[in-house]
């Protein structure tokens, strides 16, 4: 995060122990294009905080910010809190990341590139909606359970990589895929990956040209 960075405590510091604080977003005056969320702040009185959390809203409407790295201490990406970043062309979670919220990231129209890290595994409704300059959908490294309803409504990735070998549910409207839109999965075997390509074309993605690529876990 940058000098301009706010927080909000959400845990305490008890004694030798770190209290824990969500990211709010970025001062009024901040330029900044590209930004680091996460890591270890002092508090005013001294105390250490972990960052866990990009709290609702938190980045929603920025202006400047052209590049998102979410660091290893975040867990949480709150609803709408990246949503309708003007400038925002890549995100890159880190690996301790576990769900991205509700319109979490849509309507970032210029955003081109994506990529979860290795403990996603929850992606609720509309994250990416809107995200018509989207190329590349990375999520080759995340073991997603949840893909929520519309979560890439009016989206369509050149190239999508997911793990599928813990998949248990894929949003409906997957619409406007075809031959064009390469859908990657990463599966420990071929039953696992026909079992997602039903559930991806059930949701909508029939066209799409799939293939998979052997992932052990």
């Amino acid at each position: 995060a940058g000098t301009d960075s706010t927080f909000k405590v959400t845990q305490a510091a008890a004694g030798t122990a770190n209290g824990k604080v969500a990211y709010t977003g970025e001062g009024a005056n901040s330029s900044a294009t590209s930004v680091t969320v996460g890591g270890t702040i002092t508090g005013a009185d001294g105390s250490k905080y972990d960052v866990v959390e990009i709290a609702a809203g938190a980045l929603e409407g920025n202006e400047t910010i052209k590049n998102l790295t979410v660091g290893d201490s975040i867990e949480t990406v709150g609803e709408n809190a990246c949503k309708d970043m003007k400038s925002l062309e890549s995100a890159t979670l880190g690996k301790n990341v576990k769900i991205i919220r509700k319109n979490s990231f849509a309507n970032c129209k210029k955003m081109k590139t994506f990529k979860g890290g290795a403990s996603l595994t929850t992606i609720e409704a509309n994250a990416f909606s809107g995200d018509t300059a989207m190329k590349t959908l990375d999520l080759s490294k995340s073991p997603v359970q949840n893909l929520g309803k519309n979560f890439l409504k009016g989206v369509k990735p050149k190239t999508f990589k997911m793990n599928v070998n813990k998949l248990k549910k894929v949003g409906k409207k997957l619409t406007g895929f075809t031959k064009k839109n390469k859908i990657v999965l990463y599966a420990k075997d071929k039953t696992t990956y026909n079992k997602a390509v039903k559930l991806f074309k059930r949701a909508g993605a029939k066209a799409a040209k799939y293939s998979m690529k052997k992932a052990k876990k």
